[in-house]
């Protein structure tokens, strides 16, 4: 966790944002989080995050974190990049409704997400997007504990 070591000095989280303040924030946040920098590369992530994979994903983008783990939008319809919450967050949008994908990671485990962003401002300016990773399935047993999720999303 930390800042985006592999990103250009404009791609980098905010100063202002000391590493401490960044690792309790994320880490208060029971689900798969992930902080883009202002330039869509992942720049932190938090543990429930990194528990999803092995793979180290700071430094990568959000496309190459949908191929890497066979990401699909649950209605069956393309991915578009620029819709995707973080892209939106990154304009300044609050995402509350989400984006409910799909993705097969490490040993077969289908996970279903609804993933919603919020932008992070510093100075009056968009400086990155959190994006919290809500475990679709999880939330469907909690509607109806005796209900298991159906196969397709």
């Amino acid at each position: 966790m930390g800042p985006c070591v592999a990103c250009s000095a404009d791609d980098t989280v905010p100063r202002e944002f000391p590493d401490s303040a960044l690792r309790a924030v994320l880490e208060s946040i029971d689900e798969p989080a992930l902080l883009y920098s202002a330039g869509g590369r992942i720049a932190a992530v938090n543990r429930a995050a990194t528990a999803l994979s092995d793979l180290p994903v700071v430094g990568i983008t959000i496309l190459e974190l949908l191929e890497r783990y066979g990401a699909y939008r649950a209605d069956g319809k393309p991915v578009i990049l620029s819709n995707l919450p973080h892209a939106r967050a990154l304009r300044g949008e609050v995402v509350e409704q989400g984006e409910r994908l799909v993705m097969r990671l490490p040993g077969g485990r289908i996970y279903r997400t609804l993933v919603t962003s919020t932008p992070v401002s510093a100075d009056g300016r968009v400086v990155g997007a959190l994006s919290v990773w809500h475990d679709f399935d999880a939330y469907l047993r909690r509607l109806d504990p005796d209900e298991q999720p159906a196969g397709s999303a």
